[in-house]
């Protein structure tokens, strides 16, 4: 994948990692004791090895840009506190952003590389996990509640943010976890 945009566009400047599965999509058996192995190996897979590699194959294309190269991960607030039946995605977008903080290291000073931590959202893993539940009301208001901006997040804000941390506007960025959480991480309670 990454040679073949090489060869279509001439170069790589920017890798932006944005993938995730939440535990709860691959299984009703959620939970430390209960999650499946193989359930544990996906979400791992989806969220954190595929980030890894990709950035492995990108890295060398992004040391030979001259366009202020950066690598953007998508991590989320679950990677620095735990949610209840989301162990491994807990983990892994933890995972997320020890990666963020060691790739930047090694590949500094020649390519930036941030992630962002979001709260809720609305996109279709979000909505799909409210709907998966007995009360998506109470699912949605769980989600919400922690948020100081009283709402879901919009798909848009997030990539706007990602185009920042992209773009040369960050230029002395890097090695960053930027919560785009309406506030969630600010305070320890739901309104």
């Amino acid at each position: 994948m990454v040679d073949g945009v090489a060869a279509e566009y001439g170069a790589i400047d920017v890798l932006v990692n944005n993938a995730g599965v939440i535990d709860t999509a691959l299984t009703d058996q959620v939970g430390v004791e209960h999650l499946d192995e193989q359930v544990w190996d996906r979400v791992f897979a989806v969220n954190l090895k595929g980030m890894w590699l990709a950035t492995k194959f990108a890295a060398p294309h992004l040391r030979r840009s001259r366009r202020g190269p950066a690598i953007v991960n998508a991590a989320s607030v679950s990677g620095v506190t735990g949610y209840p039946g989301a162990p491994a995605y807990c983990a892994s977008k933890g995972g997320v952003i020890q990666l963020t903080r060691v790739t930047a290291a090694e590949l500094a000073p020649h390519v930036r590389c941030n992630c962002f931590s979001p709260g809720s959202f609305d996109t279709p893993m979000a909505r799909a996990f409210a709907e998966s539940s007995p009360d998506p009301d109470a699912v949605r208001r769980f989600m919400t509640g922690p948020h100081l901006l009283p709402r879901f997040g919009r798909p848009a804000e997030i990539g706007k943010l990602a185009a920042f941390l992209a773009s040369d506007d960050s230029s002395f960025i890097t090695g960053e976890n930027i919560m785009i959480d309406g506030g969630t991480m600010a305070w320890r309670s739901l309104r």
